[in-house]
């Protein structure tokens, strides 16, 4: 009786290192840590007290870009920094920008090609191009947003 309690323990104690040690190497590829953080952002997570005290500010630029396929694509989305999602629940999606903020297209998984463009922008926005178009195919496209500070106060 003892002998088979011993072996079930010996059991469970070898499992639980070797999950240990399968997460402490799968820690060591920044891909986990990046999935980890996107992870915790979707998950309302804040682990810092401190960022619970900050006051919202809503950015008073924006970028407009319009989905030119005809059709419904709910998969199709502009991630904001790679958090925030934007859908198109129409044919357009305005999305408020910061400098040095990243807006990705992804159309990961829709095996059509899918043309998207730049409609409108704030002033400040120096970055893009009104009328810059941009295809994707079952893929990501990363547009770098550089926002002019000089019509600041």
């Amino acid at each position: 009786m003892f002998y088979s309690t011993g072996r079930f323990l010996m059991g469970i104690v070898t499992v639980g290192l070797v999950l240990v040690i399968s997460v402490q190497i799968m820690m060591g590829f920044e891909q986990t840590r990046d999935y980890l953080r996107w992870a915790e952002g979707r998950l309302g997570i804040i682990d810092q007290p401190e960022a619970q005290q900050v006051s919202s500010v809503i950015s008073e630029d924006s970028v407009t870009i319009k989905l030119l396929n005809s059709g419904d694509y709910p998969d199709v989305r502009v991630l904001l920094n790679n958090e925030s999602a934007y859908y198109f629940e129409t044919e357009y999606v305005q999305i408020p920008v910061w400098d040095g903020d990243l807006l990705i297209l992804d159309t990961r998984g829709i095996n059509e090609a899918l043309w998207f463009e730049v409609i409108d922008f704030s002033p400040n926005v120096s970055s893009i191009k009104r009328g810059q178009q941009f295809r994707l195919k079952n893929e990501m496209e990363v547009i770098e947003v550089i926002v002019e500070q000089g019509n600041r106060f």
